[in-house]
């Protein structure tokens, strides 16, 4: 009996491993339900053209249907797929319907393979070419050398501001992790990585803090990740609870303050 054609004859998901393992499971799962749709309803000439963009419409009692995720679930899942570049939403007519635009040409970026082609960083990527002593510098995106005049001096003093700072955060963190550069590369696939590289040390050790606790405590404390999947499931902005259930993460803390106070003003 060939088992893997017996589920074939049913509708099944295609995913990725690749793409599961550098955004996470479920936001792959989501993602490739939403590209299902967008096929179809492409290959129906039924999408909705908002300015240059085709969208198509789908409730959540749809993809929940399709994907047993709940509403809350897929809000959490749709937000990660719009910060990693993948998806844009559009809330159009009375009562708002939810409009979804798959980004295909920003998935393979996140495929080992091809992730050198990645496009949509802040800033180049340099490498030091060292073969014979050279001083040139190597534009991964542009396929090309420059000479290190001073124009690029600046430039390159800056990444490596950048990955200096990263590299402080990589040291502490006590999962499996390789070398500083391979894992900046990862790093700054983050659109926001920017934004994201000052508190990155402190989110660490707000995860050691919260494991080792658990440890000391004598209770059940989850492995740490590997640093890439650390990095590739944006892990800092995960939340903790110290042992008196506050939430030792300051920054969402403060996230979550403000909006408390543009939608209902100051509480006393």
């Amino acid at each position: 009996m060939d088992i893997t054609s017996i589920l074939s004859q049913t509708p099944f998901w295609l995913i990725n491993k690749e793409l599961a393992h550098n955004i996470g499971r479920d936001e792959a799962f989501l993602l490739s339900d939403l590209i299902t749709k967008f096929k179809y309803f492409g290959s129906l000439n039924q999408l909705e053209k908002i300015g240059n963009e085709y969208y198509f419409y789908a409730t959540s009692e749809s993809i929940e249907n399709d994907t047993m995720f709940s509403y809350f679930q897929q809000k959490k899942l749709i937000n990660k797929l719009i910060k990693f570049g993948l998806l844009k939403i559009k809330r159009k007519g009375i009562p708002a319907m939810l409009y979804f635009h798959i980004i295909e040409e920003k998935i393979p970026t996140y495929l080992n393979s091809s992730i050198e082609e990645t496009s949509n960083l802040d800033i180049e990527k340099f490498e030091i070419n060292t073969l014979n002593n050279s001083n040139s510098i190597y534009y991964n995106n542009k396929n090309k050398y420059i000479n290190n005049n001073n124009n690029n001096i600046d430039k390159s003093s800056k990444i490596k501001e950048y990955k200096d700072i990263f590299e402080e955060a990589r040291k502490i963190y006590k999962g499996t992790k390789r070398g500083c550069n391979t894992e900046f590369e990862v790093f700054i696939k983050h659109r926001d990585w920017k934004e994201v590289l000052p508190i990155l040390k402190a989110a660490i050790q707000r995860e050691i803090q919260y494991i080792e606790g658990l440890k000391k405590e004598g209770k059940f404390a989850p492995e740490y990740k590997h640093f890439k999947t650390w990095l590739n499931q944006r892990c800092w902005e995960n939340e903790f609870l110290s042992t008196d259930n506050k939430i030792i993460n300051e920054t969402e803390l403060k996230r979550k303050k403000a909006m408390i106070k543009q939608f209902y003003g100051e509480i006393e």
